[in-house]
């Protein structure tokens, strides 16, 4: 039977539009792979499945190989206030928990409204692909710690974290955050609004840890300061309006960071990369920043880090120093001292070919907005042990009332939100003058304009009598 042409181009988007479809996720119960040791040849597959578990972890897989985690949807995992409350120390809760593991492929997977959403500990070669991660309520949503020769790569991370409570010593998010790894590949990643940084590589174990001991006579309990991260590569990644750095980088050895679009957040001090403490023999170029509070980048006891052909946008005129290195303690250094980390004086470093951009328009109006909402409620005051640390690491709990006190100086989630998300600031650039000589300018135009309006209106005037 032939079957008429019109028939035949239907039938065929029929198909088209059936093999399309969304995914149809298998609803599952919880899963753990343990000692799981398969091949890359023929890897043990978990692919499919809707799974929740408000009381504990939705996959957990330990001491496996070539296990691949993909085409998942993982929701409300770990987040029953009850579990919440008494959860040990950061070891539950989580949409994907890895440990003890290699060769792990965790790609194609939505995250929603997770208490934790992923982490791996002691896991090398694992990849992080393609992920859809948001509304993790605690701690990072995208992290891993001792996990070398790893990438991290087209994932998008959004509103992960708590800006109301972002004081609370565990609730600000850092999007993706690698800790003591060496050879590792972050691209083509876009993180939105975290309430900490966009990305993070550390060669500290920081709180909290599933491979450092616990000492919890610490302000920040199971902190391991001895190590670094290396051969790290950051390019391709849109990190914008993250409530702190948009790169924060501590501990590291030969990183790179090229071609990322960054603008932080306005409700706090965040520069557009951070090397806290004891960062060199580094690169940073071609970058395009914009901040609100700080200015494009530094740090603290940094060294042999070139700085090149990056450009700054500035919405109100400024210019400064493009970076600054200090040999001051910064932030999280006293501690890192104090544990016994390296110390290095910040030198070798330099800078060029670097330029600043002026912009104009609704980016920069908003983000004036934001900024000037940030500073009438003083949502940037540190409070908390943040500053009631003493000089043995201990905590003055005198002073921790009292901050406490103040309440927790959030910010409502609705400030972090654009109009829309701008990344591409070149939109708003304008050509670079002196911004006094421009309102100057600006001025003598109006003026202008207002002799030639009175002008015209009394023209009109006369000949209209004459008539």
């Amino acid at each position: 039977m032939k079957i008429p042409i019109k028939k035949y181009i239907f039938l065929i988007l029929l198909l088209f539009f059936l093999t399309n479809t969304a995914f149809a996720y298998e609803q599952h119960k919880p899963i753990l792979v343990e000692n799981v040791h398969a091949t890359e040849d023929e890897p043990y597959v978990i692919e499919g499945y809707e799974i929740s578990n408000p009381y504990g972890d939705c996959i957990k897989i330990i001491d496996s190989e070539n296990v691949i985690i993909r085409n998942n949807y993982l929701h409300d995992c770990g987040t029953d206030k009850t579990f919440q409350k008494n959860t040990d120390h950061y070891q539950k809760g989580y949409a994907t928990i890895i440990g003890d593991s290699s060769d792990i492929i965790f790609e194609n997977n939505k995250l929603d409204n997770n208490f934790r959403g992923f982490i791996a500990y002691s896991t090398p070669g694992l990849k992080a692909l393609n992920n859809d991660i948001q509304n993790t309520q605690h701690y990072s949503p995208l992290w891993c710690e001792r996990c070398s020769d790893s990438e991290f790569a087209f994932n998008y991370l959004a509103d992960n974290g708590n800006p109301e409570i972002f004081w609370v010593p565990g609730d600000r998010s850092i999007g993706i955050w690698i800790k003591r790894s060496d050879n590792v590949d972050i691209h083509d990643n876009t993180v939105i609004r975290s309430t900490s940084d966009g990305i993070s590589v550390t060669g500290h174990i920081y709180t909290p840890s599933f491979t450092a001991p616990a000492d919890r006579t610490k302000p920040h309990p199971q902190a391991d300061w001895t190590g670094t991260s290396g051969n790290v590569r950051i390019y391709n990644n849109i990190l914008l309006d993250n409530m702190e750095q948009g790169i924060w980088l501590v501990n590291g050895r030969n990183i790179e960071v090229y071609n990322n679009i960054i603008r932080t957040g306005c409700f706090t001090y965040g520069t557009a990369i951070s090397t806290e403490f004891n960062v060199g023999d580094s690169e940073f170029y071609n970058n395009k920043f914009i901040t609100c509070n700080s200015g494009p980048l530094g740090g603290d006891n940094s060294f042999n880090i070139y700085v090149h052909d990056n450009s700054y946008y500035t919405f109100d005129g400024g210019k400064g120093d493009f970076m600054h290195f200090t040999d001051d303690a910064l932030g999280v250094s006293d501690l890192a001292k104090r544990q016994g980390a390296d110390y290095q004086e910040s030198t070798g470093n330099r800078e060029e070919n670097n330029k600043w951009v002026r912009i104009k328009g609704a980016l920069s109006e908003e983000m004036k907005e934001k900024r000037e909402y940030g500073e009438v409620n003083k949502t940037y005051e540190a409070k908390g042990w943040f500053v009631c640390e003493l000089p043995d690491g201990g905590v003055d709990e005198a002073c921790r009332k009292k901050e406490e006190a103040k309440g927790n100086q959030g910010v409502p989630k609705e400030k972090l939100f654009y109009s829309s998300l701008m990344e591409n600031f070149d939109d708003f650039s304008v050509e670079d003058k002196d911004p006094i000589i421009e309102e100057l300018i600006e001025s003598r135009e109006a003026t202008l304009i207002g002799i030639l309006i009175v002008i015209s209106a009394i023209t009109f005037i006369y000949f209209k009598k004459l008539r």
